[in-house]
């Protein structure tokens, strides 16, 4: 296994965002052939430490219509902090419109974008 910082470098809140690799490699037979391909694994996962210094995302919105039934909604995380987002809710217009709500799991990490298409039920009317 393997720790250490990602290519981003350093973060504007100090320390650095950090994977942990882990990587499998198959074991040789105890035959006197030797293989002449074998494959490698390998897994990479997000560490997020805790900072000395203050820390905290700061998302910023962004909504754009795509056509009447869905709209492209956008994410910027402009803090110093990953962010895990589990949930969308959008209400479409109108005083009685029903909210739209969406799973979602992601991670924003510091200076990172992430887009959805969220779709229109029937009833609902995004765009007026």
């Amino acid at each position: 296994m393997r720790s250490g910082p990602s290519a981003g470098g350093q973060r504007p809140g100090g320390g650095c965002p950090n994977r942990l690799i882990v990587e499998e490699v198959p074991k040789t037979s105890g035959t006197r052939f030797r293989m002449a391909y074998r494959r490698c694994s390998a897994s990479a996962f997000p560490i997020f430490l805790n900072q000395a210094t203050p820390v905290s995302p700061k998302l910023a919105w962004r909504v754009d219509y795509t056509n009447r039934d869905s709209v492209r909604l956008t994410a910027v995380n402009q803090g110093n902090a990953h962010i895990q987002i589990t949930g969308l809710e959008l209400t479409p217009v109108g005083a009685n419109g029903t909210p739209i709500k969406t799973s979602v799991l992601d991670y924003l990490l510091p200076n990172q974008a992430r887009t959805w298409i969220i779709e229109a039920r029937e009833s609902a009317d995004l765009c007026k």
